[in-house]
């Protein structure tokens, strides 16, 4: 049709000129949709097929939708990102309460970097701070892995009667694959990480780090539930009549340890 001669060979080399899509047609329009939905290549070529074929018109190859969306001037590939979850309304409850303490947060540092900060500065806000004065902490999360922790894993060659290392044409056996196990539901590690910038007796300031905190297997609640549950259990050991209760006469955490009754009970 274009001039060139017609060669019998092209199907056994399984192999030809690619159907080019046009810019302006309903077929890239679908490919592009299909395309930024985050589909693959393989599904926008079915999709576009479907189309296609309800209207009775040839199909198109892998290779022709491939083709296209490299080509295409109106599409740019990038790694997808990734973002927090939560609300990014700037006008909620959260963000201005957010606002309002970082901003009373810089005030205060401000306070704290000025040599002789004046009775009326201070009055007006909340007290001055450094940086020395704050402790810092993070979360950390890790899933449970049941194997080496690394993705990478890395075997030796070594002689099965010495044991030194040695190539397979010397001799040499290769050591144990040691694959890790999947499980269905894996567990997680959870710790508090703190760290702070502490002032010594001679002004030197240095980096220390707290105790970490471990939660894993804990169910961690909102002050409020937690108060409700410290109520509660206070409550509930006025009743209990058995063991060491025995001696507390129903008076519960409060006739066995005084004054330290409340740490007792969230122990």
């Amino acid at each position: 049709a274009d001039g060139r001669p017609y060669d019998e060979r092209a199907c056994e080399r399984l192999a030809g000129r690619k159907c080019a899509i046009a810019e302006d047609s309903p077929e890239a329009e679908i490919v592009c949709n299909a395309l930024v939905d985050g589909v693959s290549v393989s599904m926008a070529t079915l999709l576009v097929n479907e189309w296609l074929a309800s209207r009775g018109e040839p199909t198109l190859s892998y290779g022709a939708v491939q083709n296209f969306s490299q080509r295409t001037p109106t599409l740019l590939k990038l790694s997808r990102g990734t973002k927090k979850s939560g609300s990014t309304d700037p006008d909620s409850a959260w963000s201005k309460a957010r606002l309002a303490m970082a901003t009373q947060l810089q005030q205060q540092f401000r306070l704290g970097s000025s040599a002789t900060p004046s009775r009326c500065r201070v009055s007006l806000i909340s007290p001055p701070l450094q940086p020395q004065q704050i402790a810092y902490w993070d979360e950390s999360h890790r899933r449970v892995r049941l194997g080496a922790s690394n993705k990478v894993e890395v075997i030796v060659c070594r002689d099965p009667k010495t044991g030194l290392r040695c190539s397979p044409d010397d001799g040499g056996e290769w050591s144990a694959r040691r694959p890790s196990t999947t499980i269905k539901y894996p567990g997680e590690s959870r710790h508090l990480f703190g760290v702070a910038a502490v002032e010594l007796r001679d002004g030197t300031i240095v980096g220390r780090r707290a105790a970490p905190f471990d939660y894993t297997g804990k169910k961690v609640v909102g002050a409020a539930s937690f108060n409700a549950l410290v109520k509660r259990e206070m409550a509930d050991a006025k009743k209990r009549t058995g063991g060491k209760w025995r001696s507390a006469n129903g008076g519960g955490y409060e006739a066995l340890y005084g004054q330290t009754a409340l740490a007792e009970a969230t122990s």
